[in-house]
């Protein structure tokens, strides 16, 4: 588009050049001194429509990269439904490190922590799971729900409960 705008430009100049430079009252070809004046604004002329294409150009190529900057995600796309839960759950590698994170912290569930029962072993998570403390609290208590920070969120809750009923292993 630039460069069809600019050949546009030069075709002019050169017929303008071409008109300006034969004289028809007196039927011949201009002197040089007179030529050169003539190039001269020609050349004046061709800056100025170039600046002009410029400009255009710029502004177009402004207003593309802005419209190519909007982009909408879809979150169903980046976030499908559903979570990636094993077929079989361990404590281990899915479990522990949703209660190292939400439950065993300072303060919580841990030696010396306000919270009753210590989480930051398998045998006392197991304690909690076999008086239905740990399922109580995490999935059914909802005016007072664990953590206190906000309930799980839903993949975390779906390995805890698979593990729950494969029976809360230790693997």
């Amino acid at each position: 588009m630039f460069f069809k705008a600019l050949l546009r430009i030069v075709r002019a100049g050169m017929q303008l050049l071409s008109v300006l430079s034969y004289s028809r009252i007196e039927n011949r070809w201009i002197d040089l001194s007179v030529k050169s004046e003539i190039v001269a604004y020609l050349g004046a002329f061709l800056i100025i429509n170039i600046k002009a294409c410029m400009k255009t150009a710029y502004v177009v190529m402004l207003g593309s990269v802005f419209l190519s900057s909007c982009y909408y995600d879809i979150e169903e796309d980046l976030y499908p439904e559903g979570c990636e839960t094993p077929q079989i759950v361990s404590f281990e590698a899915n479990v522990q490190p949703i209660i190292d994170l939400n439950c065993a912290v300072s303060g919580c569930h841990i030696d010396g922590g306000e919270a009753p029962g210590v989480l930051s072993s398998y045998e006392g998570v197991k304690d909690f799971v076999n008086s239905g403390a740990f399922e109580f609290r995490v999935f059914n208590s909802p005016d007072d729900p664990m953590p206190p920070s906000g309930e799980l969120g839903g993949c975390d809750q779906e390995l805890i409960l698979r593990w729950i009923n494969q029976g809360a292993l230790d693997n």
